[in-house]
């Protein structure tokens, strides 16, 4: 939550409407142990694998704001909230750094989830 300080500090504000979220977070890695036989040589192999989708990775320079003004390449300590427009929602994974964020949608959603943004910069 955003104290009313830190909205005092706000420098710029972009709205961004009916963003398509297609991205999914993957469900988790997979180890695995295979057994391999070749001629006389058996060989054993160990490895680990992500399951499930990918996160949708969003530069600020891609987007366009209600005005249709295209967003700086970089924003100074951007913070990212997401308003879902449906039943399903969409969230930020980990922390909007500045030239970038990452978004993902309920895995429950059977298709791309749409959503508005707003995009704050807090500054130093």
């Amino acid at each position: 939550m955003i104290s009313g300080f830190d909205k005092s500090k706000v420098r710029r504000a972009w709205v961004v409407s009916d963003f398509l979220v297609w991205g999914m977070t993957g469900l988790d890695n997979v180890e695995y142990l295979a057994l391999e036989t070749v001629g006389a040589e058996k060989n054993v192999h160990f490895g680990s694998v992500a399951i499930g989708g990918t996160q949708q990775l969003v530069t600020f320079s891609s987007l366009c704001d209600l005005r249709g003004n295209n967003l700086p390449e970089e924003i100074d300590s951007p913070v990212v909230i997401v308003q879902p427009r449906s039943a399903q929602g969409a969230f930020i994974v980990g922390n909007a750094v500045s030239e970038s964020f990452m978004i993902a949608r309920d895995a429950d959603a059977s298709r791309p989830v749409p959503v508005d943004l707003l995009i704050m910069e807090m500054g130093s």
